[in-house]
């Protein structure tokens, strides 16, 4: 759907209150219910709590928390986390809850986003070195559209487009109990990001919805998005497409393309979490696989022409399969770094089990795309 000039006008209104909200997996189909039941995560704070402050995270982990209500945002959850560890697979970068994770590189700062959880309906951290993260608290996205359902943010995913930060992000719409995907705006990678539209960007009814948005620019510096139908709950089969946008970010310019689909053993019900590189002479599409809660979800990958494809899978197998310290990694994104070498960030369940009560923590590993098959070097 397009977004009007109202939308485009309002966006520039400051954000409201802080709707701090319980963690949820992104998926679709038969795992609904496995999402409703998941507990509502308390929240924690340090006994004299600022809600203004930042809380540092890294080598040491937080105790001494109060559990307090959900709806009390007047001060910051602590962080339960292990040590830092260099980026690669000799541990993760961030070890809380982080889900479908995205890194931005902005000015001497990763930002890393994740899906709703305890830290906020966007969780976000920030780091100069990819080790010390700091939390901002609050989260990237204080406040929901009136349409979207509450518990119901993930996936989120920020590009820079002009003088504007725009982030991308997957919600339930309450009157049609479909997922879609949906824009906010904020004038600083930290936000607070402001979406006051009355309607999601993309929610191709006919498909099931739409969910995993990464923004991605082709070669003529045009912005695009990809996203996964959400139809496996409606019967509809799973498929990966890219859509053109309007230069600012802010609306769909185009039809939508699809790029893949479900067809490999390993993939089954589900191809989600799209995101593309370009890495010169062709785009890498990476794309998780199979269900976000089990310990065999993974990361494969196909080649395309193009941000519209066509797209090719030169593997049967996932690029990123799980280990024994890290299951169902997925949620993978590209990301560029201080010297422009492309990196990986990913989810993976702690501890080699799967689903909740577990965590799914941020993992950070640089990519060599000078080959046929792209390598992760963690």
């Amino acid at each position: 759907m397009r977004v009007g000039k109202v939308r485009l006008r309002s966006i520039v209104a400051t954000a409201g209150v802080v709707a701090l909200a319980a963690a949820c997996g992104a998926g679709d189909g038969d795992d609904d219910a496995a999402r409703s039941a998941v507990p509502k995560a308390t929240l924690s704070r340090p006994s004299g709590g600022d809600a203004s402050s930042t809380t540092t995270i890294g080598s040491t982990e937080s105790t001494g928390s109060t559990s307090i209500p959900l709806t009390e945002p007047t001060a910051p959850p602590t962080v339960v986390t292990t040590a830092a560890a260099p980026p690669g697979r000799s541990g993760p970068a961030f070890a809380g809850d982080f889900p479908d994770p995205f890194v931005l590189y902005v000015d001497g700062v990763y930002y890393a986003y994740a899906t709703q959880g305890s830290y906020g309906n966007v969780q976000l951290v920030k780091t100069a070195n990819l080790v010390d993260w700091e939390l901002l608290p609050l989260g990237a996205l204080p406040e929901i559209p009136s349409w979207a359902a509450p518990y119901s943010v993930w996936a989120p995913a920020v590009a820079q487009l002009g003088g504007a930060f725009v982030l991308y992000y997957s919600a339930l719409e309450e009157s049609s109990g479909l997922h879609c995907v949906s824009v906010a705006v904020s004038s600083s990678p930290e936000g607070p990001f402001v979406d006051p539209g009355t309607e999601p960007l993309v929610c191709p009814r006919d498909l099931g919805g739409a969910i995993d948005a990464s923004p991605v620019t082709d070669r003529a510096g045009d912005p695009w998005l990809l996203w996964k139908n959400d139809g496996v709950a409606s019967g509809q089969p799973s498929a990966i497409y890219s859509q053109r946008l309007s230069a600012d970010g802010l609306a769909v310019a185009g039809d939508p393309v699809r790029l893949i689909e479900t067809d490999q053993a390993w993939e089954s019900p589900h191809v989600e979490a799209p995101s593309m590189l370009d890495a010169g002479d062709r785009y890498l599409l990476l794309y998780s696989g199979n269900w976000w809660n089990r310990a065999d979800y993974g990361v494969g990958f196909a080649v395309c022409d193009d941000v519209s494809g066509p797209c090719t899978k030169p593997l049967d197998a996932p690029i990123l399969a799980p280990r024994p310290d890290a299951a169902g990694p997925g949620g993978a994104e590209f990301f560029t770094d201080a010297a422009g070498s492309p990196w990986v960030a990913y989810h993976a369940w702690l501890g080699g089990v799967a689903g909740y009560p577990g965590r799914r923590a941020l993992w950070l590993e640089p990519v060599d795309v000078s080959g046929e098959i792209p390598v992760l070097s963690g």
